[in-house]
């Protein structure tokens, strides 16, 4: 259970002083690698040493933690390198901020430097969102207690889990709650300096600080900062490959490592998540197009398939072993479609689980207010009306369009994964000629920026207290946590070391290691049998279930008599106050391991 970790003020400061460590990481390599002028033609470089030393020690960690058995000892090994680097960055932290040059009188630098506080004091929270405290958190968790990092295949939404998670649980290792929002929170700085870089050449713009607030403002991601859920990082990773097409470069060499860099980033990815194989695709084929000619095609090829061979083949492999089936079939697939209810499960991801294309595009309703992009979409519109001024515009939109495009034919994608799109289009602003950003825009950005910082600083003060306090802390996680009502009474009633199956999704507020059921949602009768022999070999004794009354499902004939029950355990707590939900009842029944599989 992640609340036991430790006291969740000591969880805060453990956390920032991981997450600061990574910045003088990033400074270092910068520094011994000479690639400090290559990253100020995208931004400055105090914007991106975070996330370069995120990239740095996940790309070391993973294989460390994915093929050994001594994940546990490696990960604490890794945080102490962390928290060294983060004493150094306390001591030099005055000079950092004095490299800044504030910029007097220009209200959306103030505007900026509000938001950004905002995101950072957001990330501090606890975890409470419903992704977050399934596979998210519950993944990471169970690399420390197998040390290794596994996959378990009854475990359905498990197997979304990729690459990220392994920074989630370096956090985990040494009670570090906030860890993986503050990597999270570090996208915001890398997407920030490179709007902010591409922004100084727009001499229209009132205020080079006015796109990355419109950027930032975008309800999507209040939704994707709010926990340790690792999307908007790799987005920004992509994004930082995406910009590197638009600097004018020195020299072949700067080609060649600009090229390695965007395709290790694009593999991070897809690594990260499966999704980014669209829009990754769509920037590495832009890339390789920008940058190949008849002198350097012979390297260029080179460099692809050397990261595919030496980062992706490993992650695909490391799929087989755990989950079988064809080798082949995890290049195209981030499930196991050999095992069955896989291919119902993989169609339920297809499928929008928020709002459908176009509807996110405009305001539905207060429930759903952070699961829309508001009015950034008019970037595409206004760059269709320029589309002729320069080439990079018609590229931009070309990808846009392809991206809508191909996304809604394969599936149904939300929001959240439209922000690349969005961000693609920023950066095609940037390229506007006399073009003035006039007074009519401001108005109707206005209530998108007044939304956004109302909502954040609504946020900041309900969750935030939760980090100060035992006390406050399940305060703010029986009021907004998923299900953590219903398992906070679980964590009580169950005695220790019970070995017990748990159907609902949360199983990460579970204080010990739970058995996921939720393969009963995507299986049939006869697909269930399949994961029935699977775990019996935990010999379980209990089963637990959350809901209105006790469904059980494909494991009901196992169940024996009930242990504990108790109504209104618990509402189903969300993050909006406009999206309550109503309470449910708890149970708790004695299983019949032996019945397996045929119950």
């Amino acid at each position: 259970m992640i609340s036991n970790s430790a006291h969740p003020f000591l969880s805060l400061l453990i956390s920032l002083i991981l997450f600061f460590g990574f910045y003088e990481i990033g400074k270092f390599a910068v520094s011994k690698f000479s690639l400090k002028s290559l990253i100020q033609n995208v931004s400055s470089c105090e914007f991106q040493y975070t996330s370069i030393g995120i990239v740095i020690i996940s790309l070391i960690l993973f294989p460390l933690v994915a093929f050994t058995n001594s994940a546990k000892f490696i990960l604490i090994i890794f945080s102490i390198i962390l928290f060294v680097f983060g004493i150094k960055f306390l001591k030099s932290i005055k000079q950092i901020f004095l490299n800044f040059k504030i910029e007097k009188k220009d209200l959306f630098f103030y505007v900026f430097i509000l938001i950004v506080s905002l995101y950072f004091l957001l990330a501090l929270s606890p975890l409470t969102a419903a992704d977050v405290l399934d596979y998210h958190s519950g993944v990471a968790l169970n690399i420390l207690r197998f040390d290794r990092y596994i996959l378990l295949p009854e475990w359905f939404t498990g197997l979304q889990a990729g690459h990220g998670e392994t920074l989630i649980s370096l956090g985990f290792s040494v009670g570090a709650e906030q860890f993986g929002s503050l990597i999270q929170f570090s996208s915001i700085l890398c997407i920030s300096g490179i709007i902010i870089k591409f922004s100084e050449n727009q001499r229209d713009l009132w205020s080079k600080y006015f796109l990355v607030v419109t950027v930032l403002t975008c309800p999507i991601l209040i939704f994707l900062l709010s926990g340790n859920k690792p999307q908007i990082f790799y987005s920004s990773l992509l994004f930082f490959a995406f910009a590197l097409n638009f600097v004018k470069l020195k020299n072949k060499k700067e080609i060649l490592i600009s090229y390695l860099i965007i395709n290790i980033l694009i593999c991070l990815c897809v690594m990260g998540k499966f999704s980014f194989n669209l829009s990754g695709g769509l920037v590495w084929l832009f890339s390789t197009l920008n940058f190949i000619n008849k002198e350097n095609y012979r390297r260029l090829i080179v460099i692809p398939i050397s990261v595919f061979a030496f980062l992706f083949l490993p992650f695909i492999y490391w799929k087989y072993i755990n989950l079988g089936g064809n080798f082949f079939t995890y290049l195209y697939s981030p499930f196991p479609l050999h095992l069955p209810g896989y291919e119902t499960f993989l169609n339920h991801n297809r499928g929008s689980q928020e709002i459908p294309f176009p509807n996110f595009l405009f305001y539905t309703s207060m429930s759903r207010l952070t699961e829309f992009l508001a009015l950034s979409p008019i970037y595409f519109i206004i760059l269709i009306f320029f589309i002729k001024q320069k080439k990079n515009i018609s590229i931009i939109l070309l990808m846009v369009l392809a991206f809508v495009l191909i996304s809604n034919l394969y599936a149904s994608p939300s929001a959240r994964y439209y922000l690349d799109v969005i961000l693609w289009l920023t950066i095609g602003v940037t390229f506007l000629k006399n073009f003035k950003i006039n007074n009519i825009l401001k108005i109707l950005f206005f209530p998108q920026v007044l939304m956004t910082v109302v909502i954040l600083i609504y946020s900041v003060y309900n969750f935030l207290p939760g980090s100060f306090s035992k006390k406050l802390y399940r305060d703010v996680k029986n009021n907004y946590a998923y299900m953590y009502s219903g398992f906070e009474w679980l964590n009580e009633i169950v005695p220790d070391n019970s070995k017990i199956l748990i159907i609902n999704r949360p199983i990460a507020n579970y204080k010990e290691f739970a058995v996921s059921g939720n393969f009963n949602y995507f299986t049939n009768k006869d697909e269930a049998i399949y994961y029935k022999n699977l775990i019996k070999k935990y010999d379980l004794e209990l089963i637990a279930y959350f809901g209105n009354k006790a469904d059980l499902m494909h494991l009901k004939n196992c169940a024996l008599e009930l242990f504990k029950k108790k109504e209104n355990v618990g509402f189903h707590a969300t993050r909006n106050p406009f999206n309550k939900g109503s309470y449910y009842n708890g149970y708790i029944y004695h299983f019949d391991n032996n019945k397996l599989p045929n119950c």
